[in-house]
């Protein structure tokens, strides 16, 4: 099995890794990092990580940003890849199928034909693009990958909504975690930080900095946990205002992150997205689940569609004061029996669960296990 991205491999283990290994359970697998902007690879690798193969192609050296506005070279660039990776897969019967987590080169798809090849979307790209003319580019190279693809999975009923447009039903499968779930006596006997809250996951341009400032000027201890992509600054400032009550750990992956954020109250989502329209997207991150697993409450900011905000599992706050507000609210309500509730939202979102769900997208119509269909 195949599967083709360009997330590399070594990255905190984020939804294609995760998928990667559920599958390997009971198949040969291939992961397959592309370049494409800042991702681009130094150099062509192929190696093992345990079971699975894991292949690295670097590219010819040529400014990608050229294929926005070239699309001969683009279309060259692609045939570039389609060799290097045709060399490395000399025998392509061996694929039983495809899982596609890239638009950006729809060409390669067409050299899997013979077996089923499933685009996953678990972003909406379109709407992140920095230009029209981008946007304009993401919305083709997804029309020409989907129409290559047999069958079109999104992790959000919105993404699904989009991608329908394209003329293929699309079916929705929110992302699993493979943590192992807290016994529900550490919910009574473990220690908490007292007014801590902890975000886990990168710690990027979504951050609400502001927000973060507004809870530590109220004397709450915050923590982050996770990847520093383009913040650093950020993170350094808050540091020296607030040495005691500031702290960033280490990157780590989800299934050793769960001791850890079991020592906070109340576990946070503080994103800041610069559209409504990315804001709509976000469902049922697997984060949730990570946290859960934690036998902790989650409060996030305002994220319309997201779904399990209910007492007990997820709040959702529209202005700072109502962030916090809720932060102590969680605090206030928290029992055994919502932690209860966590444990077994978790326990039934793990990838284990989803195995049935991965093997009807393989097997297709024939199958009566497919996902719901958005249109």
């Amino acid at each position: 099995m195949l599967l083709l991205t360009v997330s590399p491999w070594d990255e905190p283990k984020r939804l294609r890794r995760q998928l990667a290994e559920v599958l390997s359970q009971d198949s040969d697998i291939v992961y397959v990092t592309l370049p494409f902007g800042l991702r681009k690879p130094a150099c062509n690798t192929d190696r093992m990580d345990g079971s699975i193969r894991v292949i690295s192609l670097a590219g010819p050296p040529v400014p990608l940003r050229l294929f926005l506005r070239f699309p001969a070279l683009r279309l060259a660039y692609e045939r570039i890849l389609a060799w290097q990776l045709g060399r490395r897969l000399v025998d392509t019967a061996n694929i039983s199928a495809v899982f596609c987590f890239t638009s950006n080169y729809p060409t390669l798809l067409a050299r899997f034909q013979h077996v089923p090849v499933i685009y996953v979307a678990n972003d909406d790209h379109a709407s992140m693009a920095g230009s029209l003319f981008a946007r304009k580019i993401i919305l083709r190279d997804q029309a020409r990958a989907i129409a290559l693809c047999d069958r079109v999975v999104s992790v959000s009923e919105v993404i699904a909504r989009k991608l329908s447009q394209h003329g293929k039903p699309v079916h929705v499968m929110y992302p699993g975690h493979n943590c192992e779930v807290l016994p529900l006596d550490h919910f009574s006997n473990s220690e908490r930080l007292e007014r801590s809250v902890c975000f886990f996951g990168y710690i990027d341009w979504r951050i609400d900095f502001d927000l973060l400032t507004f809870l530590l000027n109220n004397g709450w201890y915050v923590a982050l946990i996770g990847p520093v992509i383009g913040t650093a600054h950020l993170i350094a400032g808050l540091q020296e205002r607030f040495p005691e009550r500031f702290d960033v750990l280490p990157a780590v992956a989800a299934e050793q992150a769960v001791d850890l954020l079991a020592r906070y109250e109340v576990l946070i989502v503080p994103y800041h997205y610069r559209t409504a329209e990315q804001a709509a997207v976000m469902e049922l991150p697997n984060k949730m689940f990570v946290y859960f697993s934690a036998l902790r409450p989650v409060v996030t900011t305002w994220m319309p569609n997201l779904k399990l905000v209910e007492s007990g599992l997820i709040y959702r706050a529209a202005t700072h004061d109502e962030f916090l507000s809720l932060c102590l609210r969680a605090i206030e309500e928290d029992s055994a029996a919502y932690a209860a509730r966590r444990r077994r939202v978790s326990q039934e979102n793990t990838w284990e669960t989803r195995r049935s769900t991965l093997r009807a997208l393989i097997e297709g119509a024939d199958s009566p296990l497919l996902p719901e269909v958005v249109s």
